[in-house]
């Protein structure tokens, strides 16, 4: 509901109505407004660590996550998760918790990107640099993705090629 109306309308009723549950069977889970977006805080990163998850195990790590950048560009649903992102990045400054939650888990995408674009041969530093500028990357997807700006898919790959050649200290 939230990815369909956006996290500041979705509401109780909202959620009662589709679960097809009593508001007072649903204000258990979620007793304040807080807890649905805290839930939709934990929801986004176990996303994000199952995507993550599934590259690691790839056969080309480099290679998925770099596809996932641009399958994420390419898609629809990019623009709705990309809004509820940035509306909980906004809640973040309101609630500690989601603060946290939200924080916990760019350092997870920042620490698996790092390992992700390491190679053996290379440093630490140089890969950490350029998960950065993935993070930053994938930031500035969601706000573009939210202004219905699509990049085409040649200009993600070429925006892209430079953090994946991390080699390459040019």
């Amino acid at each position: 509901i939230a990815l369909e109306k956006g996290l500041a309308r979705t509401s109780l009723r909202d959620i009662s109505h589709d679960l097809n549950m009593s508001m007072g069977s649903i204000a258990n889970y979620f007793p304040k407004r807080q807890g649905i977006i805290t839930f939709a805080a934990e929801q986004a990163r176990h996303s994000r660590k199952s995507d993550i998850d599934r590259m690691m195990q790839a056969p080309d790590p480099k290679k998925a996550l770099m596809g996932w950048m641009i399958d994420l560009v390419e898609s629809d649903a990019f623009a709705k998760s990309a809004l509820l992102e940035l509306e909980l990045i906004t809640e973040a400054y309101r609630s500690e918790e989601v603060k946290e939650i939200l924080s916990d888990n760019a350092q997870f995408i920042l620490d698996m990107a790092t390992q992700i674009l390491r190679d053996r041969d290379h440093d630490q530093q140089l890969a950490r640099q350029r998960a950065w500028q993935l993070l930053i990357f994938y930031f500035g997807l969601a706000v573009f993705a939210l202004l219905d700006m699509k990049p085409a898919g040649e200009d993600t790959t070429n925006a892209l090629a430079p953090i994946f050649q991390v080699g390459d200290k040019s």
